[in-house]
């Protein structure tokens, strides 16, 4: 493998690491994201629809959601 691709995932690994840090470092975040799963928790509960959308690859998350049965 050339050195340039080499350095082109670390890269990628590192940035992938500071993001994670980063959200691990900020007590908003977790919180936010707990708002969140809550929220979507409490609709499906309720028998409300959820209707993810994406761009691109979160499309693909949005389908994989979409085609989850929740009422297991």
């Amino acid at each position: 493998m050339a050195p340039a691709s080499i350095n082109a995932i670390h890269e990628y690994l590192v940035r992938s690491r500071d993001t994670i840090q980063a959200a691990l470092d900020d007590p908003s975040f977790a919180i936010a994201v707990t708002d969140i799963v809550e929220a979507i928790a409490d609709a499906l509960g309720h028998g409300r629809k959820l209707l993810p959308a994406g761009n691109g690859g979160s499309t693909a998350d949005a389908q994989h959601l979409a085609g989850k049965s929740y009422r297991e």
